[in-house]
């Protein structure tokens, strides 16, 4: 444990010593902008991941579900839950019983799937801040009671929060926790400090290109330093609107112009605006009251299924510091099936979308789609610059070196040569970077990592804010507890 996170162990941990020890069993939380990611301390990666979205019923109810079997895939326990064979460890909190849910909530990617018809999606958090606290509250108790079948009232909590996250929102998500989840005990620490604890290091500028934001934020002995956190809205969301901008105005069109000059061949359909299986299912089946009945929501997010994965599949960053079409067109175009059966082939277009991290006025026919403040948003390479140049100078050496980049936007490839180049160009000649970047999937989960490290240490047990000590403070504690 950092020493100054120490330190405040000493001072705080009188009240606390009753969560000391080898058996703690924590349960670890991180709730990004589109997945939820939990499980227990002391593993190395989450036992399940769920979409931070909620379907909300509003014609024929589905009735409440209390005790729902964690064999049946409707439940949402097969939801990204990791199956390695052996069974969830009970650590003491087995669950007796669990709480009702509210008629037609849907949790999960299964139970989302399984209904289509009048069903709204919410998403927990918008635009990088909690957008709906009951979706929050309706998705800790799933995954908690549903998942991972154990008790919170029995366990610990350690729940990660966004870096920038508001102190009302930390307030909040903290009252929630203790009066709706019933923890008797928590902590919440701040995602930058998590990731670099799970590379175990106590001083890092963690980099962590999320779905909303991209925040780059330095790490100082265990504690983020808040006044040098830099924010930008260029994040992962971003790239998957760009794809969604060249398949409606390009791939598709062309493919469609493609088929009219092809007489000889079948005749095949002309692809729809944006393929998505509902869709085209019932539009294959003419049935129109049924495409009638679905959501705006719910559309939206089933497309945002579809981009993540033809993201993940086709999309580069272009490794050299300039963007050359007429290079990147020497490689391979890449073949793609859309969920209607539609096959786009793309070619030096799949550089583009990444491109929109780097130079975001690269492409000038999308650049009206960046929507919002006067000024324009920073870049990756500029988020990062600007961060790693507002700490103390005596410091920039060492973060530098000690470069961290996560989140699910990192994932793309080229992206860690890409910025390298990039800060070697704009940094002062004295400042080397150097990037440790875990593997890509540890990537996705460093925030859960680190938690889970983070609450089996005993040095840190004695931090642990209980119930007793929130109902005589209040969320006031978290000032004094939680490092900022």
């Amino acid at each position: 444990l950092p020493r100054r996170l120490r330190a405040r162990s000493e001072r705080y941990g009188r009240s606390a010593m009753q969560y000391c020890g080898d058996e703690t069993a924590a349960l670890v939380g991180d709730m990004g902008s589109r997945t939820f990611k939990f499980g227990f301390a002391g593993e190395d990666a989450p036992k399940g991941w769920i979409a931070s979205a909620v379907g909300r019923g509003t014609g024929e109810q589905l009735a409440p579900q209390t005790e729902p079997s964690l064999a049946d895939p409707a439940n949402g326990a097969q939801d990204g839950a990791a199956d390695d064979g052996a069974p969830a460890p009970a650590a003491g909190g087995l669950l007796k019983r669990k709480r009702p849910r509210p008629a037609g909530l849907l949790i999960g990617d299964s139970e989302l799937a399984s209904r289509s018809a009048d069903v709204d999606v919410v998403w927990a958090r918008q635009d990088g801040r909690v957008n709906d606290w009951d979706a929050v509250e309706a998705l800790w108790l799933h995954a908690l009671e549903h998942v991972l079948s154990s008790d919170p009232r029995e366990h610990p909590i350690m729940a990660a929060c966004a870096t920038y996250e508001s102190q009302e929102d930390r307030a909040k998500l903290t009252e929630l926790l203790f009066e709706k989840v019933e923890a008797p005990a928590l902590y919440l620490a701040r995602n930058a400090m998590l990731s670099a604890f799970s590379l175990g290091r106590a001083s890092a500028l963690v980099v962590d290109v999320g779905a909303a934001k991209t925040c780059a934020a330095p790490v100082q002995d265990g504690f983020v330093l808040s006044k040098s956190v830099r924010v930008s809205p260029l994040a992962s969301d971003l790239v998957d609107r760009h794809l969604e901008h060249l398949l409606e105005t390009k791939l598709l069109p062309q493919l469609a112009r493609e088929q009219a000059a092809a007489p000889a061949a079948p005749p095949a359909p002309t692809p729809s605006p944006f393929p998505i299986r509902v869709l085209s299912e019932l539009r294959a089946r003419g049935d129109e009251a049924q495409l009638a009945r679905l959501r705006p929501s719910y559309v939206a997010f089933q497309k945002a299924q579809v981009l993540a994965d033809f993201k993940a599949s086709v999309c580069r960053v272009w490794s050299e510091l300039n963007f050359d079409e007429g290079k990147a067109a020497i490689y391979a175009r890449e073949r793609y099936e859309l969920p209607d059966g539609t096959v786009v082939m793309i070619g030096p277009d799949r550089f583009k979308s990444g491109e929109m991290l780097i130079h975001p006025e690269s492409d000038g026919a999308f650049g009206t789609h960046l929507a919002g403040s006067d000024s324009p948003p920073m870049s990756l390479p500029d988020t990062l610059s600007s961060a790693l140049q507002s700490v103390h100078v005596d410091l920039r050496r060492e973060m530098a070196q000690q470069l961290i980049l996560v989140g699910g936007g990192s994932l793309l490839p080229g992206t860690v040569e890409r910025l390298t180049k990039e800060l070697l160009q704009s940094l002062p000649s004295a400042l080397k970077p150097r990037f440790l970047t875990p593997a890509k999937p540890e990537r996705l989960f460093s925030v859960f990592t680190g938690g889970s490290i983070l609450a089996t240490l005993g040095s840190f047990q004695q931090l642990w804010i209980s119930r007793a000590e929130y109902d005589e403070h209040g969320a006031a504690l978290l000032a004094a507890r939680c490092p900022h």
